[in-house]
């Protein structure tokens, strides 16, 4: 696959093939606790304070949407893998 940015050549993946056990990667399910503490001090900082609608587009399962709707924010999460 070429990046029509910068015509390099990078490796394609398969996130439906990934998908079902896209959360045992220690920094993408969240389910630790000084990562999931680590991703909502991130999340501080890019949104904004007054809750209000999202679109989380490629969320996978939905881990940082939920940080974000913790928050106040309305969130919609798409995401076309299939676990």
């Amino acid at each position: 696959m070429t990046n029509q940015s910068d015509g390099t050549t990078s490796p394609r993946v398969d996130w439906d093939v990934r998908a079902a056990a896209f959360d045992e990667e220690p920094d993408h399910g969240l389910r630790d606790p000084e990562v999931r503490a680590a991703w909502a001090d991130r999340l501080r900082t890019w949104l904004p304070d007054r809750p209000g609608d999202l679109l989380d587009l490629g969320c996978g399962t939905g881990s940082l949407s939920l940080l974000a709707a913790e928050r106040g924010h309305r969130v919609t999460g798409v995401d076309l893998s299939r676990p």
